[in-house]
């Protein structure tokens, strides 16, 4: 249930235009290069690889994607605000830049609309993102080769059953928020 569901939002939804956008797909921080200047804290620059998953699709695909494998908790409390409208300004100001007016092409309440539509994709895929990503005792497991459920099912059991008290506890953070969320 849980993976058609999460095929089904991954997929364009034109019921969702005009919010719709050509969106990256796979945005953690394994997919970002960063660029700092002599010993500065804060990147200069940023370069996004791995453009494998792109679609068009909701920008809050994306976003809420980042926010829970790019976070852990404690960060998402302090600065998911922070980083919603530090997107929200950057995509006004492109859309600005296009001539267009940002409050009527994607209001930032519609944002965070789009965020709760979207809450079952992005807690998927970031469950299975982190599960991945924190698994200390990876062996030669075959990975979901995005193609179909059943790759995607069996990409997770294996993992799973080994998952560190980390990766756990971040699964328990990321599921009982979503459930705060609505």
């Amino acid at each position: 249930v849980v993976s058609d569901r999460m095929f089904t939002q991954a997929m364009c939804n034109p019921s969702n235009e005009p919010y719709n956008a050509i969106i990256h797909g796979d945005p953690w921080v394994s997919n970002f290069m960063f660029n700092y200047k002599d010993s500065s804290e804060e990147p200069a620059d940023i370069r996004i690889l791995d453009f494998q998953q792109v679609r068009y699709n909701s920008p809050a695909l994306d976003i809420g994607r980042m926010l829970f494998v790019c976070m852990d908790k404690a960060t998402r409390d302090i600065q998911r605000n922070n980083m919603l409208l530090c997107y929200y300004n950057s995509l006004s100001q492109t859309l600005m830049d296009l001539g267009s007016n940002p409050e009527y092409l994607f209001p930032f309440s519609e944002l965070e609309i789009q965020l709760k539509k979207y809450s079952a994709f992005f807690v998927s895929v970031s469950l299975l993102t982190i599960i991945h990503a924190l698994d200390e005792n990876e062996i030669d497991d075959e990975g979901f080769d995005g193609e179909d459920k059943e790759s995607l099912i069996n990409s997770i059991r294996a993992p799973t059953q080994r998952m560190t008290a980390k990766c756990r506890q971040r699964v328990v953070e990321i599921i009982e928020e979503s459930v705060q969320l609505g």
